[in-house]
């Protein structure tokens, strides 16, 4: 038999162990509580907090002192659906106290079954409730059949299936894209459309026994296909695909070398792919410097008016192969410097500026969009940029009220595109202090 000490208030910041402590085996010395929830309020939150988040429609509606011991550590009062559903009892208690008054509360409840794999419950909610045929052959219907086709629960879209609930060509790319062959096989089986998402998602996620299934039974493919096993570096799927007629083209190679894939771009030049120089802009713009190297030392690009690689270095912050690049004599432009601003790095920028690069008012256009202050202010300041009213139509976008105030100080000059761009992006605070200050629009 086990019994309960009694014990003293406990602090509201102890740990957990020590409220868990204050719980003993039986002792003839320790005098039995009539119950639990004689505990005082803040040892039983502490005991509580051990049920997990998001149970409170369980735990509080047990009894008012179990609702006052729970208050202590819950402020947001919420009963996640995943709990609601983890059992049927559990389902019937939520249906009671909170209730499911029409189809869109119901749905809910069934959705999270389906997610969380829950059959019994599925059955349970199909005996109590009838489902119109507008959920059924609706968006809301298909849904439920892509999360079962993501998830691999066959037994779960056979049920919806032949319940008649819709589906359309995503359940077949989901469950390609997942590996979940026997769901690609059901879909097939019953007529399921398909469409070359379907071996792109399979190809992309190196998922080759779908591939293989969805290719011999007709399912479409495109250079989409080839492009998604390159860039993610499953040779072999790319190899068979090829082996198999799979449409190619040269952008295949430029896909290998974003994914960093240097064998796949040197196997793909010397099976029909054409050189291109973005292969080494792209390599650029990921960091991959083993792919450039590369690239330069075969000679395959003229290093000085191949600009973009600079530009592109810059737009995704690759700073270390930026500096590469300036090394082995690539050229840049405006462009490096608009990127630049682009990615937010200031450091790159100033560096880049030093270093020779020719700067505009993209500049500060780009870092007036993207709401990048500390580079208008650099470029404003410090290099004397201009500014004019493409700057606070820029901010309008990003939504960076503290960037336009500064423009407008500064007597950059706006118009309607700046009204228009705040309505556009939804932008209220911008488009309230625009108008208030005479902007038109």
């Amino acid at each position: 038999m086990r019994f309960w000490k009694k014990a003293e208030r406990a602090n509201t910041n102890s740990s957990h162990s020590k409220g868990v402590e204050s719980i003993l085996d039986a002792s003839s010395n320790h005098e039995q509580l009539s119950s639990p929830t004689d505990l005082p309020v803040e040892l039983l939150a502490n005991i509580l907090s051990y049920v997990g988040e998001y149970n409170y429609i369980y735990t509080a509606g047990t009894c008012h002192t179990l609702k006052k011991a729970l208050a202590i550590n819950t402020s947001d009062k919420k009963t996640k659906l995943s709990n609601v559903v983890s059992s049927i009892s559990c389902t019937k208690l939520y249906i009671n106290e909170v209730g499911a008054r029409n189809s869109d509360q119901i749905l809910l409840l069934l959705k999270a079954a389906v997610e969380n794999g829950k059959m019994d419950i599925i059955h349970f909610l199909d005996a109590k409730y009838e489902w119109e045929q507008s959920v059924k052959r609706g968006d809301k219907g298909i849904e439920l059949c892509r999360i079962a086709a993501k998830n691999g629960n066959l037994k779960i879209l056979k049920f919806l299936y032949t319940n008649g609930f819709s589906w359309e060509s995503r359940v077949a790319s989901l469950a390609a894209e997942h590996g979940h062959l026997d769901i690609l096989q059901f879909a097939h089986e019953n007529s399921c459309p398909w469409k070359p998402d379907v071996c792109f998602k399979a190809a992309a996620a190196g998922n080759f026994d779908c591939l293989v299934y969805a290719h011999e039974h007709g399912c479409p493919w495109n250079a989409r296909t080839c492009i998604a096993a390159a860039e993610a570096g499953h040779f072999d799927i790319l190899k068979w695909a090829k082996s198999k007629n799979c449409p190619w083209d040269s952008f295949i190679a430029v896909r290998a070398a974003a994914g960093g894939n240097l064998h796949i771009v040197q196997w793909c030049l010397e099976n029909g792919c054409d050189w291109s120089n973005i292969i080494a802009s792209e390599a650029a713009a990921a960091g991959h410097l083993h792919i450039l190297s590369w690239a330069t030392e075969k000679h395959m690009l003229s290093t000085e008016n191949d600009v973009m690689v600079c530009a592109n270095a810059a737009r995704c912050n690759q700073f270390e192969v930026l500096k590469w690049a300036r090394e082995n004599n690539y050229g840049w432009n405006a462009l490096t410097t608009t990127f630049a601003a682009r990615s937010g790095n200031l450091d790159m920028l100033k560096w880049i500026v030093d270093n020779g690069c020719p700067m505009n008012i993209m500049t500060c256009i780009e870092a007036c969009e993207m709401g990048h202050f500390s580079i208008l202010k650099w470029a404003h300041v410090e290099k004397k940029m201009d500014l004019d009213s493409r700057c606070c139509a820029a901010a309008a976008l990003s939504g960076d009220i503290e960037v336009l105030k500064y423009l407008r100080q500064n007597d950059c000059k706006w118009d309607i595109r700046t009204t228009y761009n705040a309505k556009l992006k939804g932008n209220n605070a911008i488009l309230e202090y625009a108008v208030r200050n005479g902007c038109p629009c």
